[in-house]
């Protein structure tokens, strides 16, 4: 284990590049520090015990949301490339869409039990 020792409004960098999180000193009281936490938005940050919790529940449905989320963004995508389709286009944009989704949930579900998931804050 690396420790470190850091004054109020010092910070530490773990990785780099866009994958890196900054861990800043925001406050200290007594023998309570605040933390702020930058890190890239598909990486979950949780204190220890939320995150025990997490795994305890099955943490595989936060990677699936994860993941979920990843498949939708790229959706965005294809639906911004298939509004450059003519108009003639439309039946097969349509087709396009259907076999993309389903592939997908087949890929992320295949016991075929999409979960409900909660919104984010």
């Amino acid at each position: 284990m690396l420790v470190l020792a850091r004054h109020h409004n010092e910070a530490i960098i773990v990785g780099h590049g866009p994958r890196k999180v900054r861990v800043l000193v925001v406050d200290i009281r007594g023998d309570k520090i605040k933390l702020g936490i930058e890190a890239p938005p598909d990486m979950p940050v949780h204190r220890e015990e939320v995150h025990q919790s997490i795994v305890r529940q099955g943490g595989d449905l936060l990677q699936k949301r994860v993941l979920l989320e990843s498949v939708a963004e790229s959706f965005a995508a294809f639906r911004d490339l298939a509004m450059r389709l003519t108009p003639s286009d439309e039946a097969l944009r349509h087709s396009l869409a259907i076999d993309l989704s389903e592939l997908c949930k087949s890929l992320l579900f295949p016991d075929g039990e999409v979960p409900t998931l909660a919104e984010k804050d």
